[in-house]
C-alpha cells in the first residue's frame, strides 16, 4: 500500500492541492509537483481524483516560450475570477469578475492606442496586478477576454488588419497576455463581445444582432444563443458596404465610398461641423438633437436610414428575434426611429413581424458582460458563450 493511502493523508494532499490552486501558486500539475512533498505520480494521481470528483478542471495546455506546453488546472467553482477588457482607441474598461457574471473590482482607462500595443498592454498589466491584488481573497483569475475594435484572427490572437488600431496588425496579445499571467485568453472584437453581452440579458431570445453605433460602426451576430463570426471573423461587418448614395470618400480601409464615410460617429461629426461652419463633434450634434435642432435632425434621420437599409439585408438572411442599438447614436430617438422605419420597409412582413428593435438595455456595459462570458468559456467555467 502507498504511503499516502491512509485516507487522513490523501485528504490532506487534496486540500493542498486545493489551496495552492486556489492562491494561484500553482496553475500546472508541474507546479504542485514542485510545491508538495509527495511523488510526481502521487500528486499525479491525487490531482485526477480531484478532477473526476468535480473540484477542478483541466483548462488545455497553456501558453508555453519552449518545448512542450504544460497542461492547467483551475478550480471548478464558478466562484473562481475571469478577466476582462474592452479596450477603444482612447479608453479601456477592465473588469475581475465573477463566471457568473458578477463583477469584484472594475477600472476605467483613458488610453491612446497610437502609442502601441506593448505600451498599452503594460499600462493593462499595472492595472490588472493592482486589481489581483486588491482582491486577493478571490484567487487568481481562471482566464481573460479583450475586446478590440478591429477584425481579429482568433486562431492566432490578434489583430487582423485593423484600420483603427496602426501598429497592431499581427501582434501577439494573447500570447503576451497568456505568459504575463498564465491563463488562456481570448481576443474578440468589441462588437462581437458587446452582442454577446446584449445577448445575455435577453434569456428568452434565440438569434440577435447588436450594433455599436460610435465613433465607428461596429455589428455582432449570435445565432442559437451563440456568437456567429463567420469563416475569418467577419460576419455582420457592414461598414464597408459601398453604395452610390455613399459618395466617394476615402475609407480607412483603403477604399473609398464605404457605409463608414457617411455613417461613423467620426464622419456624422465632420457633416455636422461643415453644416454649421465651425468644428463640432458627436455629443455638440446629439445635442442639437436633442434640443430639436432642424438640420440636426435631418442628419442623424438620414445616417438611421442608410443604417437600417444596411441592416435589413443581415435582417432578412438571418431573421433574428432583435436588433439591438448600441453605443453613442443609441442615446437619439431620431436616429432609432430611423432604422426602425428602413427595417420595416426594407424586410418582408414575416422578417419584422415580431421583431424588437430597440436601443441596448444593458448599455455601455455591454461588451464587459460580454467578455466575461467569454473567459468564463475558455476558462472552463461556463458554456454561455460560442
Amino acid at each position: 500500500m502507498p504511503a499516502d493511502a491512509a485516507p487522513s493523508l490523501r485528504l490532506e494532499i487534496h486540500r493542498r492541492i486545493l489551496d495552492l490552486v486556489r492562491t494561484g501558486r500553482a496553475q500546472t500539475r508541474g507546479d504542485l509537483v514542485a510545491l508538495l512533498p509527495a511523488s510526481p505520480s502521487i500528486v499525479s494521481l491525487r490531482t485526477r481524483e480531484l478532477i473526476d470528483s468535480g473540484e477542478l478542471i483541466d483548462i488545455g495546455p497553456l501558453p508555453s516560450g519552449t518545448g512542450r506546453p504544460s497542461r492547467g488546472i483551475a478550480l471548478a467553482s464558478s466562484e473562481r475570477t475571469v478577466l476582462a477588457a474592452d479596450l477603444g482607441t482612447h479608453h479601456a474598461r477592465l473588469g475581475l469578475a465573477k463566471a457568473h457574471g458578477e463583477i469584484v473590482d472594475f477600472r476605467s482607462l483613458k488610453i491612446d492606442s497610437s502609442i502601441g500595443p506593448q505600451k498599452v498592454l503594460d499600462l493593462l498589466f499595472t492595472t490588472i496586478d493592482e486589481m489581483i491584488a486588491d482582491n486577493i481573497d478571490s484567487g487568481s483569475p481562471a482566464a481573460a477576454c479583450i475586446g478590440l475594435p478591429a477584425p481579429i484572427d482568433h486562431k492566432k490572437g490578434w489583430v487582423d488588419s485593423g484600420s483603427r488600431l496602426r501598429g497592431w496588425h499581427h501582434f501577439p496579445i494573447a500570447d503576451l497576455f497568456s505568459a504575463r499571467f498564465g491563463i488562456p485568453v481570448a481576443i474578440e472584437n468589441d462588437a462581437d463581445i458587446m452582442a454577446l453581452g446584449e445577448h445575455l440579458e435577453h434569456p428568452e431570445l434565440q438569434h440577435s444582432i447588436t450594433v455599436k453605433a460610435g465613433g465607428s460602426i461596429g455589428v455582432g451576430v449570435v445565432i442559437d444563443s451563440r456568437l456567429h463570426r463567420g469563416a475569418t471573423g467577419a460576419a455582420g461587418d457592414i461598414v464597408h458596404v459601398r453604395m452610390p448614395a455613399f459618395g466617394n470618400l476615402p475609407c480607412a480601409c483603403g477604399k473609398s465610398g464605404c457605409l463608414d464615410t457617411v455613417l461613423s460617429g467620426l464622419a456624422l461629426a465632420r457633416q455636422w461641423s461643415e453644416a454649421v461652419g465651425r468644428p463640432q463633434d458627436l455629443e455638440d450634434l446629439l445635442n442639437a438633437d436633442f434640443n430639436a435642432g432642424g438640420a440636426a435632425l435631418e442628419l442623424l434621420r438620414t445616417a438611421g436610414s442608410r443604417l437600417g437599409e444596411a441592416l435589413s439585408v443581415i435582417a432578412g438572411l438571418l431573421n433574428p428575434d432583435a436588433v439591438f442599438i448600441g453605443g453613442r447614436l443609441s442615446t437619439s430617438e431620431t436616429f432609432l426611429a430611423a432604422i426602425r422605419a428602413a427595417l420595416y420597409a426594407n424586410c418582408h412582413p414575416l422578417i419584422t413581424r415580431n421583431l424588437v428593435i430597440e436601443a441596448t438595455s444593458a448599455g455601455i456595459d455591454a461588451a464587459l458582460k460580454g467578455a466575461v462570458a467569454s473567459a468564463a468559456a475558455i476558462g472552463g467555467l461556463s458554456t454561455d458563450m460560442g
